[in-house]
């Protein structure tokens, strides 16, 4: 539900026609600070018993050690980030084709396309960080629906039918 609000909040915010720079330099405002303020603390404490180098502690705080190890203790900060990251397109593309469902059909497709990939050819990562990747689609689903949120409109049933789809197919 996280990355679905986000999607849709990104909508708002990018609306207002901010530059890519204030966009970004913005975002990394409101996560670096919190981020650092409450994993390091956490990995300090725990850092004692488990004698981590420098790298160590740095994926740790960075959560990229979700891809490394599968340590999944703040994997929603690389999947925050990422997303932040391709917000951008994804809002570029939306609004070029006039929000088209084919469009959303299509992103979706590619984005289960890239799960398969990893569970079938690398299944020892797939199995690490199949929680990061199978949450993509929701977040795309999340930045399609901003725009009807923000013009207060009702999504078309048949779209409905779509998101949803999708969303189980991502669960499962």
């Amino acid at each position: 539900i996280f990355l679905f609000v986000s999607g849709i909040s990104l909508y708002y915010s990018f609306i207002k026609g901010c530059s890519l720079k204030d966009f970004y330099r913005h975002r990394m405002q409101r996560i670096i600070l919190p981020v650092l303020l409450t994993t390091v603390p956490w990995f300090v404490f725990f850092a004692p018993s488990r004698k981590p180098g420098i790298g160590t502690f740095l994926l740790n705080i960075t959560g990229l050690s979700l891809f490394t190890s599968g340590k999944r203790t703040i994997w929603f900060i690389p999947m925050i980030l990422f997303c932040y990251a391709i917000y951008p397109l994804v809002f570029r593309v939306f609004k070029k084709t006039n929000h088209s469902i084919i469009v959303l059909l299509c992103l979706i497709i590619v984005c289960l396309a890239v799960n398969a990939g990893f569970r079938h050819f690398t299944p020892e990562f797939w199995k690490k960080s199949e929680i990061f990747f199978r949450r993509i689609p929701v977040f795309i689903i999340g930045s399609y629906c901003g725009k009807y949120v923000y013009e207060k409109r009702d999504l078309p049933f048949s779209h409905y039918q779509i998101v949803v789809s999708a969303v189980l197919l991502t669960v499962f």
